[in-house]
């Protein structure tokens, strides 16, 4: 009988669900996806044998494993996905970490922008919260930091036992102790301890635009190429390639700094979930309020 997830880190967007993933996956006891994503795990209409054949593909589980974790930072926004999760393992434990919210839609602009997936600049997020505009701009910068909403549906799907909520920048600033937190959380040995010193998944400026455009085309579904690539070489080797291509053409340019005043004007606007947030959680988010 195949496993099911254990775990799984459904978001949120741009705070650190890579860095944590990796560096719980280095625990002996804990198996986890080479990808960013876990891939296609609970698309619509996919059958128990296509789960099984996805899990077997994406995991390499052996005796050691006590804990399948996966990581979709898309989940937690997805209450479709997070009641399959709860139909695929009732007893499954969800990390969802938050970022000061502004801080976070500012780094999923500039993820974006590397990625040649946006050309506005970020002043126009205002402009696209104001009209509420089906975009990029509005739907995964914006509304992607509202975490009280999100949190409350959540336990609404869950036990509040079985989410684990971080904050961003404990992760950021006593990595060691927040995985040790992570892994009591999972019931292995609290005792190892990972590499910490590596951040992954930051955002910089691209050397190549050219680059940029063959990777995004490589990653379609349907793309021919991509289909003789993966038939041709394991699908973890084909992962990791992705991903050294990827840090090969980042510069060593970063983006400026969020000009003050946006950050204050942004936070303002998420003020009233924070609040919610706070309410439902019991926990003090003041560093996410405006000054």
């Amino acid at each position: 009988m195949t496993r099911k997830l254990d775990a799984i880190i459904v978001g949120s967007y741009k705070a650190g669900t890579t860095s944590l993933k990796n560096y719980l996956s280095e625990h002996p006891n804990i198996e986890s996806h080479p990808q960013h994503e876990l891939d296609g795990f609970f698309d619509k209409d996919i059958t128990d044998l296509e789960i099984e054949q996805k899990f077997d593909k994406q995991f390499k589980v052996n005796e050691n494993s006590k804990i399948i974790l996966g990581k979709n930072v898309a989940y937690y926004r997805n209450n479709k996905f997070l009641k399959d999760i709860k139909n695929h393992n009732k007893a499954v434990k969800l990390f969802f970490i938050v970022r000061n919210p502004a801080d976070r839609a500012y780094s999923s602009w500039k993820m974006e922008k590397e990625r040649l997936g946006i050309k506005e600049d970020f002043k126009e997020l205002f402009k696209s919260i104001e009209k509420k505009e089906d975009n990029f701009l509005y739907k995964s910068c914006f509304l992607a930091g509202k975490y009280g909403d999100y949190y409350e549906s959540m336990l609404k799907i869950f036990p509040k036992e079985n989410i684990m909520l971080i904050n961003f920048e404990d992760l950021a600033n006593q990595p060691l102790k927040i995985c040790k937190d992570c892994f009591e959380f999972l019931g292995v040995t609290p005792i190892f301890e990972p590499n910490i010193n590596l951040v992954h998944n930051q955002s910089f400026k691209p050397k190549s635009r050219l680059l940029i455009k063959i990777m995004l085309l490589l990653k379609k579904k349907n793309n021919p190429i991509k289909k003789i690539i993966k038939k041709v070489i394991p699908y973890s080797l084909f992962v990791k390639i992705a991903h050294k291509m990827r840090f090969i053409n980042q510069s060593n340019s970063k983006f400026p700094s969020m000009l003050d005043q946006d950050k204050e004007k942004l936070l303002k606007l998420y003020s009233s979930d924070i609040l919610k947030l706070e309410s439902i959680s019991g926990r003090d988010f003041s560093d996410y309020k405006t000054k």
